[in-house]
């Protein structure tokens, strides 16, 4: 019987390294993708997602990972932004996920500090401090967090940053009538009203 122990790994390493790449076939490529999909769909059906009733995932019983994509709702209930509902879009490049975050876009225009006019998002589990140990989850209650308290710190929209750093009434005026759609310095929003 052959006996386990350092040497075997080492020589399996050895042999394993000496072996050419093999090409991706079409077969690994579907096995990849059903994996990143099953990883999505657990995290979204994940007893620790524990989605609050502000939080929305249209057609969570039946998720929608072509292009690896799915939209969710936050509808916060305290603070400036209350009573807007706010769209985001998740999604990931084939094969990255849990080891890359997912891009995470605001689909319409809102006037936040962190979260710009392209709808780009500000949050540092989206950047440098990903890792795979993270997931949708965290994700989400970090975006819950913007919306209860923006971080005039690091900032995607300077503007709303200053406004909200130098003059909060002035901040808070501006957050409503961006919710409402209006226009603020030159700039229309989209309505996020409920």
């Amino acid at each position: 019987m052959a006996q386990r122990g350092r040497g075997n790994i080492f020589t399996w390493h050895k042999n394993a390294t000496a072996t050419k790449p093999v090409a991706r076939t079409e077969a690994s490529t579907i096995t990849r993708l059903a994996k990143d999909v099953k990883d999505l769909k657990k995290d979204l059906k994940d007893e620790k997602l524990n989605l609050s009733k502000t939080v929305q995932i249209p057609k969570l019983h039946d998720p929608s990972f072509e292009n690896h994509c799915f939209e969710l709702h936050i509808t916060p209930d305290v603070g400036i932004y209350k009573g807007g509902v706010f769209k985001f879009t998740f999604t990931t490049d084939e094969g990255q996920y849990p080891f890359e975050p997912p891009k995470v876009k605001c689909t319409q225009k809102i006037y936040h500090p962190n979260i710009d006019l392209d709808g780009n998002v500000c949050l540092n589990i989206l950047r440098e401090d990903w890792t795979p140990a993270l997931n949708l989850g965290s994700i989400v209650f970090g975006l819950q967090v913007l919306f209860f308290e923006p971080n005039s710190d690091d900032p995607l929209n300077k503007k709303a940053a200053d406004d909200l750093r130098l003059n909060r009434d002035a901040f808070i005026r501006n957050v409503n009538a961006s919710m409402q759609g209006g226009m603020v310095d030159m700039d229309s929003f989209d309505r996020v009203l409920k």
